[in-house]
């Protein structure tokens, strides 16, 4: 009994357990999709003993062709989480924070280069807290990203697509916003999934519970 009543908590809840991971703030690297270079995100060691939150933190870009020589870095804004991705010239590093962040500092989304660094909160890009689901303490508000278009040559443009069906695209020479408008019909839907969403996972769940319970009768 105990392991049916397992499987249908884990089909419930994993996906709320996964979705709200505490923060890491641990130091991380991450490579170009070409693998010539690398961004390292560390922190001062002399600022060891203070809180990760507290700490200096850089970003640091390696070129990794011939030797790993240091070619820029910059001051990074940690937020206590990895991830990010780097063009395939090492000129663009581009973060973005999963979790919908209307407030400043602006750190929805931050894109560093040698010269300069941007900031965006969710309010300069547009997003609408009531068109993202929800977690057990947040709200995703990102589907995808990636930098355009990121071949050998240099890359212009960051393109998010966002989880209410709109598209943001980010000129990182400018630093221009373009926003799309989804289609209603797709936002309709898509309220509607997630209006309707647990009561479908916990029909499958008690199916699944039942199921189960009857093959083990007649075992």
């Amino acid at each position: 009994m105990k392991r049916p009543i397992s499987i249908l908590f884990f089909i419930l809840f994993s996906h709320l357990i996964f979705a709200d991971e505490p923060p890491c703030w641990c130091e991380f690297s991450i490579k170009s999709d070409n693998g010539l270079y690398q961004a390292d995100i560390e922190f001062e060691k002399s600022d060891s003993l203070k809180e990760p939150w507290e700490r200096r933190w850089t970003i640091k870009v390696y070129d990794m062709k011939l030797d790993t020589s240091l070619i820029w870095s910059s001051k990074f804004f940690q937020d206590g989480y990895g991830g990010g991705v780097l063009s395939n010239d090492g000129q663009i590093y581009a973060y973005l924070n999963d979790w919908i962040d209307m407030k400043e500092p602006p750190n929805q989304v931050v894109i560093y280069t040698p010269q300069k660094t941007f900031r965006y909160s969710g309010k300069d890009l547009g997003l609408k807290p009531d068109n993202y689901s929800h977690t057990v303490s947040h709200q995703i508000w990102m589907d995808e990203y990636e930098l355009i278009p990121n071949r050998f040559s240099d890359s212009t443009n960051l393109r998010i697509k966002t989880d209410d069906f709109k598209e943001i695209l980010i000129n990182v020479k400018s630093s221009k916003i373009e926003n799309s408008i989804a289609n209603s019909k797709f936002v309709e839907e898509h309220n509607m999934l997630k209006k309707y969403g647990i009561g479908i996972l916990i029909f499958i769940g008690l199916g699944i519970l039942l199921i189960t319970l009857k093959n083990k009768k007649r075992a």
